[in-house]
């Protein structure tokens, strides 16, 4: 009997290709929409990374200036606490479920 061999699995962490964006809470909109444009990405992680205290996105950038927020307004005020996370050895069809089940467009990966 001849075994089938498998692909190894791949990992969320895997994709990876630059650090994630880190912001202070205190960061403001305007900031913080720089500098994700700066770095090429729709979101941040507010906090530190190992320890993420929320995620901010440019949907909520947009949204909070659309609703009246100014863009001095601090990150904190729109970030959503308590991030949905995954570890970074996470099967990548495993962390695409999670995102399904959950409704999320992102996730963060520490």
């Amino acid at each position: 009997m001849t075994e089938t061999a498998h692909p190894p699995l791949l990992r969320i962490g895997d994709l990876f290709l630059q650090e994630a964006l880190v912001l202070g809470p205190r960061t403001t909109l305007r900031d913080a929409a720089r500098a994700m444009r700066a770095r090429d990405v729709s979101s941040a992680v507010v906090g530190v990374p190992s320890s993420p205290v929320a995620i901010v996105t440019e949907r909520d950038v947009t949204r909070a200036v659309a609703e009246g927020l100014t863009p001095d307004e601090p990150v904190e005020q729109i970030a959503t606490s308590d991030p949905v996370t995954v570890d970074p050895r996470t099967g990548v069809l495993d962390a695409a479920t999670t995102m399904l089940r959950s409704g999320l467009r992102h996730l963060v990966v520490a």
